[in-house]
């Protein structure tokens, strides 16, 4: 589908607890891994850019204006689920007999 959207937490950490990126991060550098000494969820992204040629032009202004953007083009989409005539997908059915 690659399509992208920026999440948000749902409630800040409570009381000393730390956010979820940064725990991330901790634990690869205390398995030894270099970098990982980023600011936040932004910085985080901007890697992820830096190193997807499909996510290149996707900044979280971009992703924050268009609440999703479609990965390879970096270009907004609105949201339509189902095929360009609206029914929906058709799965097919698995015979049982043939697995």
């Amino acid at each position: 589908e690659r399509r992208i959207q920026r999440v948000r937490a749902a409630i800040p950490p409570a009381g000393e607890s730390k956010p979820d990126w940064l725990i991330v991060c901790e634990i690869a550098r205390a398995m030894g891994h270099e970098g990982f000494a980023f600011t936040g969820p932004e910085a985080i992204w901007d890697e992820v850019r830096a190193l997807s040629a499909g996510a290149r032009g996707m900044t979280y202004a971009r992703l924050d204006r268009a609440g999703w953007l479609s990965a390879g083009r970096g270009q907004a989409r609105r949201a339509v689920a189902g095929r360009r005539d609206g029914r929906g997908h058709r799965h097919p059915r698995i015979d049982p007999r043939a697995l």
